[in-house]
């Protein structure tokens, strides 16, 4: 901050104190980041990446999970109907992509 302050002057009229101190805490961040303090881009994204979603199921509860949430997409009056089409779309472009290979 203080090297702002040195840069822009003590007072407020070329940049705002609130925008000196975004901009100081900002490079504090970066500073830490290279330094080690705070994970990475990567790392932050490497992380996500252990995340499971429901759709990538491996334990039995998990599967069971997937399998009534699909039940209950099934018996829903709304979206049954878009359901249904979706796996015949799905099923006839797979049939077909079979046939070409």
């Amino acid at each position: 901050m203080r090297f702002l302050d040195f840069v822009f002057g003590v007072n407020n009229t070329i940049i705002s104190r609130e925008k000196r101190w975004e901009a100081a805490q900002s490079q504090q961040k970066s500073f830490d980041r290279v330094s080690g303090m705070l994970p990475t881009r990567r790392e932050k994204r490497k992380k996500r990446k252990k995340n499971k979603h429901i759709t990538q199921s491996s334990t039995q509860e998990e599967k069971e999970t997937k399998e009534s949430l699909k039940e209950l997409l099934r018996s829903d009056k709304d979206l049954a109907p878009i359901l249904k089409l979706t796996e015949s779309l799905v099923d006839e472009a797979l049939s077909a992509s079979a046939k070409v290979v």
